[in-house]
């Protein structure tokens, strides 16, 4: 694969090399080009790659081990992987202590390991669906966020959610069901996560046609779309639109902020003191200017959630502040439910995806209409997540 020899790195000699040896580069326009180019002089400058057994990996091998790292999060505002610094590239596949041969290994002690023969054998042969850069790599994405160093924003917020979509593909593995998927995928759900990064880079069609959920949400979490000849980024708001489409929907439902606490406590006072001293009571005014601060402030952060089919809408404002801010979108974007401390009187936290921002919001809402328990069931055939309490 490579015959050219060593280059420099800097962005002249890396864009040169990525149009003639990484194919991920040539599907790029200009613009995604030159961020690629800048995270890879990123990248090589944040970690330290070494070789073993007297192997010296020179500037080509830095760049395409960069490369990798980079092709996997550029759809990603937070991608560097802060916890592991040090990667260790072996000639050939190693022996661990135990015997046992390797290809490449993500360790959480800080590290990733990588056989270079079957890392090039990844890029040399682009239609197996085998990948160890962008495997492990995805090991490390996972496992730095997880070690307390910084998360994607988007990523963080949306991967159970992702999970939720991918377990019909991991459990036909474990169970042994035909699967596009190799079997190694099937050991736990974070070696199936790397499996399908893999084959989402290599075969996203086969992924589309076969489990079009996953593909979605993959395309969604990862925010690209990858193609031989024009792999497309920034595709969240699209693909949760075309994953809408694939769901089941919901009936309509309605939810609504619950009473402020605080509203409650202060009314009694304030009745106790008007009914005793009269509106106009130095006291009374105290309250009576306590009570409407509270209910302004109630009011403007008064929600309302419409679920209507494949879609929600969301309304701010009771009464001054009423439909001050409206958002509608597909019903992709609703996360998680989490069943609150009065499920009696139907309260629930959400969390859902608003497009038109790309940021994650919480709200406490009560449900006003409707089973809780058909609510849950629908919530699990739409792959939204619903946690107990």
């Amino acid at each position: 694969m490579l015959h050219s020899e060593d280059i420099s790195i800097n962005y002249e000699q890396l864009d040169v090399f990525y149009n003639r040896y990484f194919a991920y580069y040539r599907s790029l326009q200009a613009y995604y080009k030159k961020r690629f180019v800048n995270r890879c002089l990123i990248f090589l400058n944040q970690k330290y790659i070494d070789g073993i057994n007297d192997f010296e990996p020179d500037n080509r091998i830095k760049a395409l081990i960069a490369a990798s790292a980079v092709q996997l999060t550029l759809g990603l505002e937070r991608w560097e992987m802060d916890y592991f610094d040090l990667i260790i590239v072996h000639p050939q596949d190693y022996k661990s202590n135990t015997g046992l041969k390797f290809s490449g290994e993500t360790n959480l002690a800080g590290y990733v390991k990588l056989s270079w023969k079957t890392f090039l054998r990844g890029y040399t042969f682009n239609n197996d669906n085998v990948n160890l850069g962008l495997h492990e790599f995805s090991h490390a994405l996972h496992f730095s966020g997880l070690k307390g160093g910084e998360q994607d924003y988007f990523l963080d917020n949306y991967f159970n959610n992702w999970l939720s979509s991918a377990y019909e593909a991991f459990n036909d593995l474990k169970l042994g069901r035909p699967s596009i998927f190799r079997p190694y995928g099937g050991t736990n759900i974070n070696e199936f996560m790397s499996v399908c990064f893999e084959h989402f880079f290599e075969s996203p069609q086969q992924i589309k046609e076969t489990y079009p959920l996953l593909y979605y949400s993959t395309a969604c979490l990862l925010n690209q779309l990858p193609d031989a000849t024009n792999t497309q980024l920034n595709v969240r708001a699209v693909m949760m639109d075309e994953k809408s489409k694939l769901l089941p929907g919901l009936e309509h439902y309605h939810f609504s902020s619950p009473v402020s606490a605080a509203m409650l406590v202060a009314i009694v006072p304030l009745i106790y003191t008007v009914l005793s001293a009269g509106l106009t009571n130095v006291i009374s005014l105290c309250f009576e200017a306590l009570f409407v601060l509270l209910y302004l402030r109630y009011d403007f952060s008064y929600t309302q959630l419409t679920i209507n089919n494949r879609e929600f809408e969301i309304k701010r404002g009771r009464f001054i502040f009423k439909s001050r801010k409206q958002q509608f979108n597909p019903i992709a974007c609703l996360i998680s439910f989490r069943s609150g401390s009065d499920t009696e009187n139907g309260n629930y936290e959400l969390i859902f995806y608003d497009t038109s921002d790309e940021r994650f919001y919480e709200e406490d809402l009560n449900l006003k209409q409707g089973d809780s328990d058909s609510l849950i069931k629908a919530l699990k055939t739409n792959r939204i997540t619903y946690y107990e309490g």
